[in-house]
């Protein structure tokens, strides 16, 4: 089960947590994103029912004040979990929005007070397990400064981009990602042959091989990353040999993929010119 946190004002229907929804159910994978209020120790104490309700088998993703929220959690019960320009000090940052504070599910307000922040106070973690987490950042955040969880996660799983917002522009592009390193779903396992693909894994790299050299480019890179990703997955499991098997082989793509772009370079000139003479066929 994958348990969505939101953030400040923010609900289980947000654009986020829909975009999530969805994506779990197509790979038929248990997920919630229950409305929390926004006093923080009645969330929390929602949080932890839910939890237990389903303890052993729980993932955690938070965004934003939801990621203060899913540190406690995923180190009270030991949980894997994923943070998104997450929330490191609210009781600093959310000391600027005192009495009425927006819920934007319906653009009503509710007050928070002083109390409220001080009931933060009681969730703040000073040493977390970094194994558990995967934080994902983006510089071009508005609200937070995302140094400070950077900072505090220096040996976790990190993703920082450039631009972006505090709502985590282009989530959905990461969904693989986070599945992946979750182990979670239906399509997590491996087959003799690729998934729909009716030839033999002989012909299919004869067809590869017959790509183009800047596309065979392209698909070495994201082999290179797919198999990177499963190595991150591996070892947030425990399987230390097998993900440096695996990042080894990550790696020695990766070299082919710029061997092949030094191909490309050497033949692009010529190949432009023959396909100007007898037509592209790309």
């Amino acid at each position: 089960m994958v348990i969505y946190i939101h953030g400040f004002g923010g609900s289980g229907q947000g654009n986020k947590a829909k975009l999530f929804r969805e994506y779990f159910k197509s790979i038929d994978e248990g997920f919630i994103a229950p409305s929390l209020s926004y006093v923080p120790e009645l969330a929390i104490k929602t949080l932890e029912e839910l939890i237990e309700s389903y303890y052993g088998d729980v993932k955690l993703i938070g965004s934003s004040l939801g990621g203060f929220y899913t540190i406690y959690l995923s180190q009270k019960y030991n949980l894997q979990a994923v943070l998104m320009n997450p929330s490191i000090y609210p009781y600093t940052t959310l000391d600027k929005t005192m009495e009425n504070s927006p819920n934007f599910y319906d653009q009503s307000s509710y007050e928070w007070k002083k109390s409220h922040l001080e009931m933060l106070n009681n969730y703040e973690v000073k040493n977390v397990n970094e194994s558990n987490f995967m934080l994902l950042v983006q510089k071009g955040d508005e609200l937070l400064n995302y140094e400070e969880a950077v900072d505090k996660f220096q040996d976790a799983k990190i993703v920082i981009e450039d631009g972006g917002s505090h709502s985590f522009d282009g989530v959905e592009k990461h969904f693989e990602f986070i599945r992946t390193y979750f182990a979670i779903g239906n399509q997590f396992k491996h087959t003799r042959k690729v998934k729909g693909v009716g030839f033999s894994n002989e012909e299919l790299a004869l067809r590869v091989g017959d790509l183009y050299y800047d596309d065979l480019t392209e698909f070495l890179n994201n082999l290179h990353k797919k198999l990177h990703i499963d190595a991150l997955a591996d070892e947030a499991r425990g399987r230390k040999k097998l993900a440096n098997a695996l990042y080894d082989s990550s790696k020695a793509i990766k070299e082919s993929s710029v061997s092949i772009q030094k191909a490309w370079d050497i033949c692009h000139t010529h190949m432009v010119g023959w396909l100007k003479v007898n037509g592209s066929n790309r």
